[in-house]
């Protein structure tokens, strides 16, 4: 049987996907709203979540780290 690929999508495309609003998803990591917005438009800042908090939102969005389009040289998917 084949395994089934997941969908990459954006940090933010993710939490949209989710229904969290960015207040929530940022509570249920122990970071504000405001850096949640950093890492969703900002690969870099996003690339130095400490693994703790990364486990957290992957977990919280139910989806494995390869799941999020990290690549900053390539158009982000639809």
């Amino acid at each position: 049987m084949a395994e089934q690929l997941a969908e990459k999508h954006t940090l933010k495309q993710w939490r949209l996907l989710r229904g969290l609003t960015q207040k929530e998803l940022a509570t249920s990591i122990g970071i504000t709203d405001k850096t949640l917005s950093l890492y969703e438009h900002d690969m870099e800042a996003f690339r130095k979540i400490p693994y703790e908090r990364l486990r957290l939102l992957t977990n919280i969005l139910e989806i494995s780290l390869n799941d999020i389009f990290l690549d900053t040289t390539s158009e982000k998917p639809n």
